[in-house]
């Protein structure tokens, strides 16, 4: 088997060099799915303009294929607002991550348990707020709503694992 580089499968999806390669992806999700590991694989590598331009593919695919407001395009929010927040483009770190709460709070059950990676979009946009200035309320609400929501994730964890 070959290994290719992210480069070389960036090439295949968006500059056509290996066309037989291209058809092989039987659908635009298919590709999108490709672009967001590869965005991660860029992201490692520390070249954040890869990454962002493949977020936004698989953010455009995915909003076409589950709607603007879907939970997959809210991970995948997250992720571009992380790109950001490293950049230190902490203004669209901000937007990001606040359209993904939205959407996620769409899908918010009452009952359900906050994930650690919910507590960690309250904490990065807490960050990014008071890295452009807004050391207000709503940045201190999200270290709030982080932390409350890290101490239901512990206490039911507790209640699951007695050991």
């Amino acid at each position: 088997l070959e290994t290719e580089t992210p480069d070389e499968v960036f090439d295949t999806f968006f500059r056509n060099r290996n066309p037989g390669r291209q058809r092989q992806a039987t659908s635009s999700l298919e590709s999108a799915l490709t672009m967001e590991k590869l965005a991660g694989a860029y992201g490692k590598l520390n070249r954040a303009d890869d990454a962002l331009r493949c977020y936004t593919y698989a953010l455009r695919v995915f909003g076409e294929h589950h709607g603007d407001e879907s939970l997959k395009v809210a991970e995948v929010l997250k992720r571009i607002g992380t790109v950001y927040q490293d950049g230190h483009d902490y203004k669209r770190c901000v937007r990001a991550l606040q359209r993904a709460l939205h959407i996620r709070d769409m899908y918010e059950e009452a009952d359900a348990v906050p994930t650690y990676s919910d507590a960690l979009v309250f904490v990065q946009l807490a960050r990014a707020l008071m890295a452009i200035g807004a050391y207000d309320q709503v940045a201190l609400d999200h270290f709030y709503s982080a932390a409350g929501m890290l101490e239901e994730i512990n206490q039911h964890q507790s209640t699951m694992n007695p050991f």
